[in-house]
Formats: C-alpha cells, structure tokens, sequence
C-alpha cells in the first residue's frame, strides 16, 4: 500500500480496494492489526470502489471476477 495514494494522484486511476482492507487504506495502516492502533505505515488513500466477493470488475474486453479468500495477501 506504501505507493498507492501516490500512484493514484499521478495517474488519476480509480483505486478497487477488497472491503476487509478499505479501512486500513483510507487510515494509512493505524486500523491493520499489526499497528496497534499506533502506527500510520503509509500515506491514506481512500478507495474509489469497494470490492465484494464475487464482484466482476470490467476492463476494455476483459472481465475479472473478485474472489474474497481471507487470510491470503
């Protein structure tokens, strides 16, 4: 997550975040569990779109589908 508020204002892209991660995004890691509530690891970056299982994601001809598999990074 170091880059991503950094990538996102150069390149305007939208950001897809899985919905268990978008709190730790948008507060820079303080909400992650190996913070403790005290450490910020990284800038903010709030998600433009929150992702669910089984969301389809569209890009040009492609299509993703969004599987949630807690536990995997």
């Amino acid at each position: 997550m170091g880059g991503m508020a950094a990538i996102k204002k150069m390149t305007g892209a939208k950001l897809m975040i899985n919905e268990g991660d978008a709190g730790a995004a948008a507060d820079g890691g303080i909400s992650d569990y190996t913070s403790k509530g005290k450490v910020r690891d990284f800038e903010p970056v709030k998600a433009d779109r929150i992702l669910h299982d089984g969301d389809t994601i569209k890009l040009s001809g492609m299509q993703l589908v969004m599987l949630n598999h807690p536990g995997h990074t």
